[in-house]
């Protein structure tokens, strides 16, 4: 057996207990368990209550959102667009009859592009389609009511079952006939532009109220339509297999426990849809005048940004647009100039007048120009006119502007001044 040999001056010690290992499982197996009370709780309060909802509501609104959500993706519109749409003027969105298209453009009087204007075709007969759909709808309404009302004066149809399933088909019906009216007088100003804006800011939303939107908003007449021909089927089996025996008794006892129960379902059932009515209106007038002074606020300011970036050539001057003293020029005598007088004192000839204000947000041009042409390119978009030249002083003192003959001026514009200089410089000779 082996003993250890103390070593001098070193105290025999311990190890340390591994405890670090113990925390990290106690830890691992903590998050183990709120991760699974986690998905417990968010499948019982959330994915089921939503998937029972959506299948109360038929799984409509799930249709009319693919049906958006394809306009906008086929559209592929992004935030500039919206903003360029929004400025748009109306004879922009004439493909027929275009506006005339200025000498000089800005980007807001551009023409649209293609994609904009496929995106208000594609809206424009979404709309349409809706308030077909709305109004055929409204037709099976009225025509399922009618036979609803047939079927609740016949004597044989007196069983609980068949007259509770009747009532509710009429309830449903008239519910669908009351929304579908609606829809058809207020969504009329829905193809309006910035009320598309909404429906894709509503489409690109990533977390929106399952209970209540837009796409629930859309589907409330065919839901209660749905429900209401469901429940018309039921009266129908149930008349089929209830009535018409001979055993078959028309007078039905039923005790005042399920009377109550089935007159609470019919209050509920029709309290359900007062709400849905009171949501309608609510969101119908959100998408009304606040929507449209929202969006004009919007546009006011997206109007001045658009101002305020101004364009390279209307940008202000830092410098004149013409020279504040007159140019001196100065013209050599010449042997036809010789024989005049000399004045007692140089001729200045007067300055122009003054510019207009619109000039002077002109952009600057070159100073003088060799060229004879009335027009030079100035480094922008505009063609401006040549600055005049001022001929103040003339070289020689006995010659005044009078008496320069128009050959020689015409000789000076044309070869140049440097020219001008050695043709007109007297021979040594």
């Amino acid at each position: 057996m082996q003993t250890t040999v103390p070593i001098l001056g070193v105290q025999p010690t311990l190890p340390l207990p591994n405890t670090s290992s113990s925390r990290h499982r106690h830890r691992k197996s903590s998050i183990a368990i709120q991760t699974v009370l986690f998905t417990v709780a968010f499948f019982l309060f959330d994915f089921i209550p939503r998937q029972v909802y959506l299948y109360f509501l038929l799984r409509i609104p799930s249709l009319y959102f693919s049906r958006v959500t394809r306009i906008f993706e086929d559209a592929r519109l992004s935030l500039p667009d919206i903003k360029r749409m929004a400025r748009a003027k109306a004879d922009q969105w004439n493909t027929t009859n275009p506006p005339p298209f200025p000498s000089i453009v800005t980007p807001d009087q551009m023409p649209l592009p293609q994609t904009l204007l496929h995106f208000r075709a594609s809206w424009e007969g979404f709309i349409d389609s809706l308030m077909r759909e709305w109004k055929t709808l409204n037709i099976v309404s009225v025509l399922l009511m009618s036979a609803i009302l047939t079927m609740l004066q016949i004597d044989a149809a007196s069983h609980p079952i068949t007259r509770t399933s009747a009532l509710f088909s009429l309830i449903c019906a008239l519910m669908s006939l009351l929304y579908g009216c609606m829809y058809i007088v207020r969504f009329g100003g829905m193809r309006k532009m910035h009320k598309a804006s909404s429906f894709a800011d509503e489409a690109q939303k990533g977390t929106t109220s399952i209970w209540w939107n837009v796409w629930v908003l859309l589907a409330m007449p065919a839901v209660w339509l749905a429900w209401s021909i469901i429940m018309f089927f039921t009266c129908i089996m149930s008349f089929i297999w209830l009535s018409g025996s001979s055993q078959d008794t028309t007078d039905f006892a039923i005790s005042p426990r399920v009377l109550l129960g089935l007159r609470i379902a019919l209050t509920v059932v029709f309290a359900l849809g007062i709400i849905y009515f009171g949501l309608i209106v609510r969101t119908f007038h959100r998408y009304g005048d606040p929507l449209d002074r929202e969006w004009m606020r919007r546009v006011n300011e997206w109007t001045k940004e658009a101002a305020s970036v101004t364009p390279y050539w209307n940008q202000p001057d830092t410098k004149p647009p013409y020279p504040r003293s007159p140019i001196l020029v100065r013209v050599p005598s010449s042997p036809s100039l010789r024989g005049a007088s000399r004045p007692a004192s140089p001729t200045h000839v007067p300055l122009p007048p003054p510019f207009p204000d619109e000039f002077r947000r002109l952009p600057p041009s070159r100073p003088l120009t060799t060229h004879p042409s009335g027009f030079f390119h100035a480094g922008g978009r505009l063609f401006l006119p040549a600055e005049p030249v001022t001929i103040m002083q003339l070289g020689d003192p006995d010659v005044h502007a009078p008496q320069i003959v128009d050959k020689d001026l015409q000789r000076f514009m044309l070869v140049g001044f440097p020219d001008v200089m050695v043709c007109d410089r007297p021979s040594s000779s």
